[in-house]
């Protein structure tokens, strides 16, 4: 009857235990990425020299919080505010 009592215990704690690790993971880690999934960034070169490249950014939709960056391998190049959907951007330190 004591080993039959241990057993029960051990599987309530268990599931207690899994309903709370359950709990857990799936409510307190929750982000918004409405705005993300429905966003378009483009990034096309338009003319690229030896030392210099004109590169133009658009994104749909807009947002007025839109913040980019753009990056050469692990270096900021471009970092700042979208102001409208395209964006032409000035690089002379090819």
């Amino acid at each position: 009857m004591q080993q039959f009592l241990k057993t029960v215990c051990k599987k309530i704690l268990f599931g207690l235990l899994l309903l709370s690790f359950y709990f857990l993971l799936f409510t307190s880690c929750q982000k918004d990425f409405s705005v993300q999934d429905r966003m378009n960034v483009q990034l096309t070169v338009e003319s690229a020299e030896v030392t210099e490249a004109w590169l133009r950014l658009r994104v749909t939709p807009i947002d007025t919080e839109t913040i980019f960056t753009v990056k050469r391998d692990t270096h900021t190049v471009f970092r700042g505010k979208l102001q409208k959907a395209d964006t032409l951007l000035y690089d002379s330190n090819l």
